[in-house]
This record gives structure tokens, C-alpha cells and sequence, in this order.
């Protein structure tokens, strides 16, 4: 890096993907936002999207990569070992775009988020009005396409949000290859009976002895929370995950078939000797975390989730109220330390 020009480096869990970037010094920050449209989170599994703008990559840097369309002009790059999603190639405006978590970040300002967009798509306003600000900053909120819709109030719903009943909930990644139901909790199933004291809430050093601490005080919702764990960073691209916890006993693929963990267009990446992540082998979308000394009970990743109430699912999960996941190991603090306050102020109203 000269006095006039910046090297962003950016990496996925495996190394797959792994290219830098030289930008003028006088580019940055770069101009960030935080997308909320259903076919980011459907793509990526996460409840929002972050990323920002980047010059062109040549083709020796996503030549590794798998791509997927999910509209005439857009190319979703993924990584086909560990199912990260570093960034994206629009058509239409010739433009590539980084996802902000892939970034090792240096002890400069690289990117500064702006603006939230397609707030619209929630329904529920989603991870937008638990993120009003960053760095102090208030980000602006677009119902759509940045300065070409309409700006929506903090704490924004759809007047038509409408919760239906139901005893399963939906969840299909963003090609439809991943596609299967979650059941409300079932007390007389076997992992009911069983300790799971791994939950460090968020990374507690002394495990909870209380049972069933995916249950929410709600019996008839799941806990949800984020986490903010290198692996889980680079492994979907986004610097917040959003997880809910659910026995795999209580998953069921949408074709009606007893509840498994491989089905469809799911591949495994074991990230660690303990844990096997499982994302979509088409679209990249990240859809399970599950660890060895839990097997029966799996993260399930909220974007896929299809709720009638919205984008938080709030009919189905409870979120926590406490800290995030292993928040010591976030790269950008600043947003996550503001998300935080937030999602607390917002869980204690």
C-alpha cells in the first residue's frame, strides 16, 4: 500500500476465494449498506445483507468460484468448498460488489455504512430498526433502491403485516434446492429429555444447567440470536449470522420424507473438527451449523425462513435479549457494538 492507493485483501473460511483489491486512498471509505430484500436473504441465509462497492476483479480472482443468477443481471459468486458468498457481479450497472465480512479489515477506515435499502421486503422492518445508526451516524432507510423510493420511519412494519397460525414453518433457499418444514416444539420427543448445555450465552465459559435453553419463554417458539464468530463471518460473508436452534427431529424435508439432514442440493463442509456446516450446492445459500456434542440439534439459518409475520419471525422466534455470540471475536466492532444496543433497546421495549 502507497501513500495513494489502499490494498483490501478478502478471504473466505477455506481460502477458496482469496483476491485483493487496490483502490485510490482518496475512495475511501467506501460507501456501505445493508440490503433487506427477499432474494438477499434467501441467497445468503443471513437476515440482512452487507456490502459495498468495489472496482472490477479480473477473472483469475472468481475463476475458483461457483456463481449463481438470481435475476437476468445478477451473478451471486460463492465458494463451493465452505458456501461462502464474497461478492457479486450486477450486468446491468457493471458493477462488482464485496460483501463487507470477507474484508481483513486494517487499523484504517475502509468502509462507512450509509443506508439500509428494500426495508419494503421485511414486512417487520427486520434487522433495520435494530440498527438505526453506525458510528454515530443515523443510516438512511429506503422502503426500496437507495434515493429512489420511499424513506421509512424508525420502527417501521407493514400495515398489512398479519400473522397466520400454523404448527410448521417453511424454509427454501433462494433456488429452491434446500426446502424443508420446522415443527413448534414438541416436549415428548427424545432430545427434549436431554441436557444441552453447550449455548454459551453468548460464550460463556461455565455452560447453563438448565435444560432446554433452545425453548424460549414462549413454549411454542425457538430461541434466535446472532453471532458474530470468524467462522461463521467467513463462512456466509456477513459480519452478523442469525441463527435459530431446532432438534433435527423436528425438521422435515419439504418432499415429505423422514427428517435427515442431507437432502436436496445441500453439500457439507466440516469447518473444524467438531462442526459440520451445510450450505445449498447451487446457490450458495448457508442453511446448517451443527456441532458434534449436540448432534441432535442444529442452528438453522433465519434468512430461509418464509414467516407470514416477516423477516424476524417473530410468530415462530423468541431473540434473545442478552449479549451476541462470541461478540470478542467481531471485526467490525462498531457495527456490532451499535446492532447490539439496539436489538437490546428494541427486546426490552
Amino acid at each position: 500500500m502507497s501513500a495513494t492507493t489502499t490494498v483490501i485483501k478478502a478471504s473466505c473460511l477455506c481460502g477458496k476465494a482469496n483476491f485483493t483489491v487496490t483502490l485510490p486512498s482518496t475512495s475511501l471509505p467506501l460507501r456501505s449498506w445493508i440490503c433487506h430484500c427477499d432474494t438477499c436473504r434467501k441467497n445468503q441465509g443471513s437476515i440482512a445483507l452487507f456490502h459495498t462497492e468495489i472496482p472490477a476483479l479480473d477473472s483469475a480472482s472468481v475463476s475458483p468460484l461457483s456463481v449463481y443468477k438470481t435475476s437476468e443481471n445478477s451473478n451471486r459468486y460463492f465458494c463451493p468448498v465452505c458456501g461462502c458468498h464474497p461478492c457479486e457481479w450486477d450486468e446491468g450497472v457493471r458493477k462488482w460488489y464485496l460483501s463487507t465480512g470477507v474484508i481483513q479489515r486494517e487499523d484504517f477506515p475502509l468502509i462507512e455504512f450509509t443506508e439500509h435499502i428494500f426495508i419494503e421486503d421485511t414486512k417487520d422492518g427486520g434487522l433495520s430498526n435494530w440498527l438505526p445508526s453506525v458510528n454515530g451516524k443515523l443510516l438512511k432507510r429506503w422502503s426500496h433502491h437507495a434515493r429512489k423510493s420511499q424513506e421509512l420511519p424508525l420502527s417501521w412494519a407493514s400495515s398489512e403485516l398479519q400473522s397466520t397460525p400454523s404448527d410448521k414453518l417453511r424454509a427454501r433457499c433462494s433456488c429452491g434446492g434446500v426446502d424443508f418444514y420446522i415443527s413448534r416444539p414438541l416436549f415428548d420427543s427424545p432430545e427434549f429429555r436431554k441436557d444441552f448445555p453447550d449455548l454459551k450465552i453468548p460464550s460463556e465459559t461455565v455452560p447453563r444447567s438448565k435444560e432446554h435453553w433452545f425453548i424460549a419463554k414462549d413454549k411454542q417458539k425457538w430461541i434466535a440470536g446472532f453471532c458474530t464468530c470468524t467462522s461463521c463471518r467467513l463462512a456466509n460473508g456477513m459480519d452478523v449470522m442469525s441463527w435459530t436452534y431446532v432438534p433435527t427431529s423436528l425438521i422435515t424435508p419439504a418432499d415429505g420424507s423422514s427428517h435427515r439432514l442431507e437432502f436436496g442440493t445441500l453439500k457439507r463442509y466440516q469447518s473444524s473438527d467438531k462442526v459440520i456446516r451445510r450450505f445449498c450446492g447451487k446457490c450458495g445459500a448457508t442453511v446448517f451449523y451443527q456441532v458434534d456434542h449436540r448432534p441432535n440439534l442444529v442452528d438453522v439459518a433465519v434468512g430461509l425462513l418464509e414467516s407470514t409475520s416477516g423477516a424476524k419471525a417473530e410468530d415462530w422466534l423468541e431473540w434473545r435479549k442478552d449479549d451476541f455470540s462470541f461478540r470478542d471475536e467481531a471485526r467490525d466492532t462498531k457495527l456490532v457494538e451499535e446492532l447490539l444496543h439496539g436489538y437490546q433497546a428494541q427486546q426490552q421495549r
